[in-house]
């Protein structure tokens, strides 16, 4: 059987800590596959703390919302896990949605930016 109490334990606090338990352990280690990027953890890590400052910058934290408009690619997964890391809310919508369909879903989430 399962012990899912320590499943559950045994799990990041944020899928930020992915990345930098990733970096920490296995720094030269693939992470991520987008196309012909290949980033490490070391790599990815630097992504997510850059991207986290930037966030800051734009006065994002905790709880708010944040639209990211996007195709999936790694500068996506590198903001999500951003967001993660100063306990913000990722609202992750398809470049390819209508304008009117993307003014619907950011007037219902109510992002901070």
């Amino acid at each position: 059987m399962i012990d899912v109490a320590a499943l559950l334990a045994a799990l990041p606090a944020r899928i930020s800590d992915i990345a930098f338990l990733g970096a920490a352990r296995t720094p030269q280690a693939p992470a991520l596959r987008d196309g012909a990027l290949r980033w490490s953890y070391a790599q990815l890590a630097q992504a997510v703390r850059a991207g986290a400052e930037l966030l800051r910058e734009h006065g994002v934290r905790g709880g708010d919302r944040v639209v990211l408009v996007g195709e999936n690619c790694a500068a996506q997964v590198a903001l999500i896990f951003a967001a993660a890391a100063v306990d913000a809310w990722i609202v992750c919508l398809n470049a390819r949605l209508s304008a009117p369909e993307l003014d619907a879903i950011v007037a219902h989430c109510e992002p901070r930016r």
